[in-house]
């Protein structure tokens, strides 16, 4: 009985400690977007000439346990929570005043 004891407060202890880094990756310090309409984005935040927006970048970390909706700036390491966004919104990174646009895909 003593092994399985010492086997089971093992698994608890990992359990707790394990729990708060899970939270924390799922988005912990993923930040709710700043949609951004097109007009206001060409007159506030124009692209450079010839070129578009970029896209955000797939957060491998948060994706990974949530199934996507999760993506980090191109300008900036700011993880954004664009789940309840639609694909090719356009989202202004407060950080640098700089837009970039939502993916299709979760990553």
């Amino acid at each position: 009985m003593k092994k399985y004891s010492a086997f089971l407060s093992a698994i608890l202890l990992a359990i707790f400690v394990s729990a708060p880094l899970t939270a924390f990756a799922v988005g912990g310090d993923a930040q709710p977007p700043t949609e951004i309409t097109a007009e206001d984005a060409a007159k506030k935040y124009p692209p450079p000439v010839g070129k578009k927006y970029p896209e955000g970048l797939p957060s491998e970390i948060a994706n990974t346990s949530t199934g996507g909706g999760f993506f980090r700036s191109p300008y900036s390491s700011r993880v954004f929570d664009c789940r309840k966004i639609k694909s090719g919104a356009l989202l202004l990174d407060t950080s640098v005043n700089k837009v970039f646009i939502r993916p299709r895909s979760g990553g």
